[in-house]
């Protein structure tokens, strides 16, 4: 759809519609009343002046009301690259539902409130993430606090409980659309020994109970509870929006990512014999020192061994200790992504798939200690894993284990199926893309390739 050289690029609401041309984004807001209206405008300027780093203020606000009618238009600039919530570590949910309470505080005191805390309105690209559907800063009354405590627990309580109790991803959860399913009943036997999180649970399951009933009951008893419903609540005392914030606090508290979580790979480095792992430090160190301080990098499944590399630009891993152990140690302006790194590797028209060179930004890449579990585990077809390396790569560090390696055939075995696995094999394949600058052999099965792309 075209809109006068502007394009639609998605509609909100009823109440709201978004569109952008060239770097610009464009806004359209309809209030239900000027207070409303009013509260936006003065939300916005509040949070700007007490927590700048974590809203982005428009670039330009037109008043467009007229009559009867409460309209804003704003324009923001477009930021990119923009992060999927799909991607998003427990501890970056963690620290981004911290950010969410502290602007929720400031609100509070000014009789505002934040009327969800959804991920996908922030930009999640730097340290501290940006608000950038400021259209959710509405009044204070009962029913917008409810509409928060719901999405308070859909987007940052279930998915870190669910990462915490069963070992399913923040970013799987974000992924696969739970927060459109009915978990409050599961979590209430999950929670028993928590009084604050089931007195939580019990709220929405009471609600979910009573709303059920009310959507079966007859049209006049509907009837009479819009007639008794008012927008205009009785002011919420202090100290409720204290003990609010207070509870809600201690709920993401309890939720917190635990970074001593023992997976099978957060102890890789002890795997290898400290020779090994001495010449593979040594070559790493020495391809990142030559890549040019402008070019981004991307460390590709490699777990732990690169944690403390201030160099490398973003890390890509799919293990829940790993992706958190990474995300509380990264350096400022580092970023780590949770991603199934073979599933994003077989779609190419998967924004997964477009993750895994930073969209577009880093096509410089160092994969160590994967390749056998992607192609071997994970049933990756040899030629279509170098080819898809080669759509998001122009350079990479590869680590490759040949068909004597331990590893290697502990995979095939536990495969068991016929694989072929020779290194002249995966060389016919990979110089169809690439050139090998160099090998070096860091083990007694184990080598490095320093691979560049080949241009035609």
């Amino acid at each position: 759809m075209r809109r006068k050289g502007k394009k639609l690029i998605k509609s909100g609401t009823s109440s709201s519609a978004i569109y952008f041309n060239d770097n610009i984004v464009n806004k359209f807001l309809v209030f239900k009343s000027e207070e409303e209206k009013n509260s936006f405008s003065r939300g916005l300027e509040i949070l700007h002046a007490q927590m700048p780093n974590s809203i982005l203020k428009p670039n330009k606000v037109d008043d467009t009301s007229y009559k009867n009618k409460f309209e804003i238009k704003y324009k923001q600039k477009l930021l990119s690259p923009w992060i999927s919530h799909e991607w998003m570590t427990g501890q970056k949910l963690y620290e981004l539902a911290k950010t969410i309470l502290n602007q929720q505080n400031i609100l509070f005191k000014e009789g505002l409130c934040l009327v969800d805390s959804r991920p996908q309105n922030y930009w999640l690209l730097p340290d501290i993430p940006l608000l950038v559907d400021i259209g959710s800063i509405k009044p204070l009354t009962t029913q917008n606090l409810e509409s928060f405590r719901m999405d308070f627990l859909r987007y940052i309580i279930n998915p870190l409980t669910l990462e915490s109790k069963l070992g399913i991803p923040v970013s799987s959860y974000f992924k696969g659309k739970l927060y459109n399913q009915s978990l409050k009943q599961n979590f209430l036997l999950a929670n028993w020994f928590s009084f604050t999180r089931l007195k939580y649970y019990l709220r929405f399951y009471i609600q979910d109970f009573l709303s059920s009933k009310i959507l079966n009951s007859s049209p006049e008893f509907i009837d009479y509870l819009n007639e008794q419903s008012s927008e205009s609540d009785k002011k919420i005392k202090t100290s409720e929006l204290k003990k609010f914030l207070k509870t809600h606090f201690n709920l993401l508290k309890k939720s917190k990512p635990n970074l001593k979580t023992e997976t099978e790979w957060n102890y890789y480095c002890d795997f290898h014999n400290k020779e090994y792992s001495y010449k593979k430090d040594k070559e790493v160190n020495k391809f990142l020192k030559n890549i040019e301080k402008n070019k981004l990098i991307v460390d590709l499944g490699s777990n732990l061994t690169t944690i403390s590399s201030k160099r490398i630009n973003l890390k890509i891993d799919y293990d829940i200790g790993v992706c958190n152990a990474l995300e509380k140690s990264k350096n400022p302006g580092q970023n780590i992504f949770s991603i199934n790194i073979a599933e994003a590797l077989i779609d190419e028209n998967k924004k997964d798939f477009n993750a895994l060179n930073f969209c577009g930004l880093a096509n410089i890449a160092i994969i160590n200690g994967l390749i056998h579990h992607l192609i071997i585990d994970c049933g990756i077809d040899t030629k279509e894993f170098y080819k898809s390396l080669s759509k998001l790569y122009n350079e990479i560090l590869l680590e490759f284990p040949d068909k004597n390696d331990p590893m290697v055939r502990l995979l095939i075995r536990k495969k068991n199926e016929s694989i072929e696995w020779e290194r002249n094999q995966h060389e016919n394949f990979l110089i169809k893309y690439f050139d090998i600058i160099k090998t070096n052999k860091i083990s007694g099965t184990r080598y490095l390739f320093h691979l560049k792309k080949r241009f035609e």
